[in-house]
């Protein structure tokens, strides 16, 4: 496997969320033996994102980030990030606005290094839980 991992977050009015989810990242690739490229595709914000993201990639260099711009959408801000990335190179699309648990990554690269023809991870978020009486949103 090679040494290279692309992370792509597409961004769109996360200003108050950016910087926590690029902190997360940046602790869990701090110890791993791997070369990180970060592409942040701005997608019609209308919020300070941007700002937000000039200033972690200052901030969060062992995440080697490109800002990007797009138009409005996530598919928009996916394809504009896959454009930079090589071919066959393992990319992994996060939200802006989540927090990695410890040794997620860690775990997911041991998958990968095991499991040679494994070509695509995915998961789901687990949203939080909702405590009030609305039995909708507890579904």
């Amino acid at each position: 496997m090679k040494k290279d991992l692309f992370f792509g977050i597409p961004v769109y009015n996360e200003e108050s969320n950016l910087k926590k989810t690029l902190n997360s990242l940046n602790k869990e690739v701090i110890n791993l033996n791997i070369n990180v490229k970060t592409f942040l595709c701005i997608n019609g914000c209308t919020d300070n994102s941007l700002n937000i993201a000039k200033k972690c990639k200052k901030r969060f260099l062992r995440l080697n980030i490109t800002i990007l711009e797009s138009e409005i959408g996530k598919l928009n801000a996916q394809k504009k990030i896959v454009s930079f990335i090589p071919k066959q190179d393992p990319i992994c699309f996060l939200d802006a606005d989540i927090i990695l648990k410890k040794n997620c990554l860690k775990n997911i690269l041991m998958e990968m290094k095991t499991n040679k023809e494994l070509i695509v991870v995915g998961a789901f978020p687990v949203a939080k839980t909702y405590l009030g009486k609305n039995i909708w949103k507890r579904i």
